[in-house]
């Protein structure tokens, strides 16, 4: 059986002026990402990750290293019509829209718009207890303490296997990752935040600042954590300004993305 395919069209544009790749939080999937449709005008391509070990792709072996998610990510992209790219990444998902930008601006085609929601700086990714390796119980607590998320409502075994195989997944990504320090991107860096997420402090977010050679915003909202879920309508409609106003600064003559 051939895999499933990483990446999920939820609305294509038949020139698209520019590709919207989101990226969602540790063991998420494209589906998070499902209404943005009602908001995103129609010459923007909206296109969401589906990772392996998640929702349709359940039986598939998970990828458990950022540098192979974004290996997996890169190769699809090369297989679209080309197109300007902007990403869009929540808590894990801005990692790997962070170092999926890396290797696009390091091959000349830099996204117009890197914007990330809820998540540490690369630089600020740190150790500790291993997540992926505590016992289900555990995992679950832990999520919900942390991160207010309703894991302890779980009862039904087949229901927790399937949330916490892709959640492992890229926890483990996650706890392996470690940050090499490289040039600004140059392109727009947005940020969200949450102002009722405890998992992160503002100056955690603002760190940043320092990966964009171009325009940084800060947008905050009232949610918590997962604010692409509360705020669905207000972070997709913030997300499009900021889209818009990149797009407007792009050279006529930009490359879209290019791998070698």
């Amino acid at each position: 059986m051939h895999p499933r395919p990483t990446l999920r069209i939820l609305r294509a544009a038949e020139r698209p002026r520019v590709r919207l790749l989101c990226l969602p939080c540790a063991g998420g999937g494209a589906g998070t990402f499902s209404r943005w449709r009602a908001v995103v005008p129609a010459d923007v391509e909206l296109v969401a990750a589906q990772l392996p070990a998640r929702q349709d792709r359940l039986g598939e072996p998970p990828c458990t290293r950022v540098a192979a998610i974004v290996e997996l990510l890169a190769a699809e992209l090369r297989r679209l019509r080309p197109a300007p790219l902007a990403l869009f990444g929540h808590s894990f998902g801005a990692l790997v829209g962070f170092e999926l930008a890396r290797l696009a601006a390091g091959a000349g085609a830099s996204p117009v718009l890197l914007t990330v929601a809820a998540a540490l700086a690369p630089q600020r990714v740190r150790g500790g207890v291993p997540l992926h390796r505590l016992a289900d119980a555990d995992l679950l607590a832990a999520m919900e303490n942390w991160f207010g998320a309703r894991y302890g409502e779980l009862a039904d075994p087949e229901l927790v296997a399937a949330v916490l195989r892709p959640l492992r997944a890229d926890l483990e990504a996650l706890e392996t990752y470690t940050f090499v320090p490289g040039p600004a991107l140059p392109c727009r860096l947005a940020v969200h935040g949450g102002r009722a997420d405890d998992s992160l402090a503002p100056e955690e977010l603002r760190a940043w600042q320092q990966h964009g050679a171009g325009e940084f915003r800060e947008h905050w909202f009232d949610a918590g954590h997962f604010l692409v879920d509360e705020r669905w309508r207000e972070v997709a409609l913030t997300t499009l300004a900021d889209l818009d106003a990149a797009m407007q600064d792009r050279p006529a003559a930009a490359p879209s993305w290019a791998v070698p």
